[in-house]
């Protein structure tokens, strides 16, 4: 009953998120709990009504009645078909948190924040590589492209941010792989076995995508402010056009920035999990991965909540940012 009820707090949680809105910093947080709830509800769910016997297939057709009601209970499939999808929902919002009745791994039998916490680091890792590699690489890219929108070069730099838009990571991937690993032989094909170095194509595939969005949106806002009545004013008095370009046009580009970052964060998770699979990098995507071929559940709707939960704060701290960056905004917080 504790975990029911734990559902049903979750969905009011989503239902007051949406009334109350999201005018402010506090009211955002406040749907972060909301999202951390919800998405721990319908994983559960979702897992309560996949087809097949997840029971069976963790212990086997051999396994003793008492081992097989006692696993069914403890996922929440031992109650009446209506009340399935809250109940194994419920257990996943609990079983996170809860020590005394961790939400356990059905192969392992290691608790699910255990198993996510030991594969954290490098994910967090590779993604801070990542989110570096596409924020630095496309606001040069973008400064360059706005610097040559009058000159034949920028026929290039268009090209270049198109393609890095549009390619795939599981196709830039292997591509590096050739050229650094296998042709020049500069740097390791996969693992981490070599420390930094091992990070640098990983981060690669994930962050150049990510640069050429980044360079679109920093070349459109650096041509707005460049177009805008202060910058003409500011050439009028004689300015060069590189500073009102970086000391005018950059700042007004950087709020779209940090924006853009929060709403790319969905996109670099799920770049993660093909990074992580294309260079065997043991980090949560490889977990999720190898989770979902052997049908460990709990592992899965684990790895799904986290995911929801970090995006989520990754957004509430963008918008705190934004409002730091830009000083309009402080008053509508």
């Amino acid at each position: 009953m504790i975990d029911i009820a734990a559902s049903v707090v979750a969905l009011a949680a989503l239902v007051a998120a949406v009334f109350v809105g999201t005018h402010s910093l506090p009211r955002r947080a406040f749907a972060v709990v909301a999202v951390a709830a919800v998405a721990a509800v319908l994983t559960g769910a979702l897992g309560a009504l996949v087809p097949g016997d997840p029971v069976a297939a963790a212990l086997g057709e051999d396994a003793p009645e008492e081992a097989r009601a006692a696993l069914r209970h403890e996922m929440g499939l031992d109650v009446d078909v209506s009340w399935r999808p809250l109940r194994a929902g419920g257990r996943v919002l609990t079983g996170l948190w809860s020590q005394e009745h961790p939400l356990r791994s059905l192969r392992t039998r290691q608790p699910v924040v255990d198993l996510i916490a030991a594969r954290a680091p490098a994910t967090l890792a590779l993604a801070g590589a990542g989110s570096g590699v596409g924020v630095v690489g496309g606001v040069a890219l973008g400064v360059l492209a706005a610097w040559w929108r009058r000159r034949r070069v920028h026929v290039f730099v268009d090209a270049l941010v198109a393609l890095l838009s549009a390619v795939p990571r599981f196709v830039l991937g292997p591509a590096l792989v050739l050229v650094f690993a296998i042709a020049w032989q500069l740097l390791p094909a996969g693992g981490v076995d070599e420390g930094p170095r091992s990070l640098l194509l990983p981060a690669l595939t994930l962050g150049l995508p990510f640069a050429g969005v980044v360079a679109r949106h920093v070349r459109a806002a650096l041509h707005d402010a460049l177009d805008a009545p202060f910058s003409r004013t500011a050439k009028s008095k004689g300015v060069a056009e590189r500073t009102v370009l970086l000391r005018h046009g950059l700042p007004h580009a950087w709020l779209s920035v940090v924006h853009l970052s929060a709403l790319q964060l969905g996109t670099l998770v799920g770049g993660a999990v093909v990074v992580e699979k294309v260079f065997s990098w043991p980090g949560v995507g490889m977990l999720l991965q190898d989770s979902l071929k052997k049908a460990d559940l709990p592992v899965v709707q684990g790895v799904v909540v986290c995911a929801a939960v970090g995006i989520a704060l990754a957004g509430l701290v963008a918008d705190a940012v934004a409002v730091v960056v830009d000083p309009r905004l402080r008053r509508r917080s």
